[in-house]
């Protein structure tokens, strides 16, 4: 009877031993195809991203913090989860779906009104999978799921459209681009950005893109803000202009800014960048929700 029982222990190990390494290796393989820094995909729900997903979701309703020195609104990123504190679900949506040329429409009020905590965890095995990835692959694996999320949590179903609308492109200005050229070696920073004195704000890339800064340009401008200048190095640069003198007019249209205050945005991009922002028609996506569920308390 003993010896049954042992060898029924030894096989169990033996099968706990064979099972882990596969649901790692699954994992691992997946790393393997994209952590080699190649422009594989855009696209977070390509099937390498697949294992790529949230063990432990829990979203609830915000409650008011009396006692709270600091008030705090919006979502963070960490190793091996997502925080979304003191916020409206749409936030998990737009970053889950939208790109700088997209909106999302049809959203219940509840949705817009409504403030909630949500944190999400991964598994440890998936964690560090996560950071064996290239910055712009950990970028798309962390969308694909929030997409994920917002499927089996909200029950999340939309259909696209496109519709032509007033953008902007980004050209090169005539006296040609004032970036200059980033260190090949040095790892890419992306876009910081921050407020100066006087109501002003500061951009600065380091080692990025000019389409680091489309998302940001777009928000500011509140047109789609498309990269015609066919710069596809990275570059680092700094841009500093008076938030609150951005022209919705369109380019051009800004007065002089005194002389000790940062110009407004679009003369800020001519001097300081060697770019333009030019007045065009192109398209514009629209996510439009069919349903979606509000989650219970979990």
């Amino acid at each position: 009877m003993r010896r049954n029982s042992i060898l029924t222990g030894l096989a169990i190990a033996a099968l706990a031993f064979v099972v882990l390494p596969i649901t790692i290796a699954r994992v691992s393989a997946a790393v393997r195809g994209l952590a080699q820094d190649q422009p594989l995909t855009t696209n977070p729900d390509d099937p390498r991203f697949a294992t790529f997903v949230y063990d432990v979701v829990s979203i609830k309703p915000y409650k008011e913090e009396p006692n709270a020195t600091v008030h705090w609104m919006g979502s963070k990123e960490s190793p091996d989860g997502f925080i979304l504190h003191n916020a409206p679900l749409t936030q998990i949506i737009a970053q889950a779906y939208r790109t700088e040329h997209s909106k999302v429409t049809g959203m219940p009020d509840w949705m817009i009104k409504e403030r909630y905590d949500m944190e999400a965890k991964m598994e440890p095995e998936v964690a560090d999978a996560l950071q064996k990835l290239s910055p712009a692959n950990q970028k798309l694996a962390r969308q694909h799921m929030l997409r994920v999320l917002a499927r089996d949590y909200l029950k999340l179903t939309f259909h696209m459209e496109t519709n032509q609308v007033q953008i902007y492109e980004l050209v090169v200005g005539k006296s040609g681009p004032k970036l200059k050229p980033a260190d090949p070696t040095a790892p890419e920073g992306g876009l910081r950005v921050s407020g100066i004195r006087g109501g002003g704000t500061l951009w600065e890339g380091k080692g990025t893109t000019l389409s680091s800064m489309m998302g940001q340009l777009t928000y500011v401008m509140g047109r789609p803000v498309y990269d015609k200048t066919g710069l596809v190095e990275r570059y680092d640069f700094t841009l500093k202009y008076t938030a609150d003198r951005a022209a919705s007019a369109g380019p051009g249209a800004d007065s002089p800014a005194p002389p000790d205050e940062a110009p407004p945005i679009t003369t800020a991009i001519e001097e300081q960048l060697g770019l333009k922002l030019v007045s065009a028609k192109g398209p514009m996506d629209s996510i439009v929700i069919d349903h979606v569920e509000k989650p219970g308390a979990n």
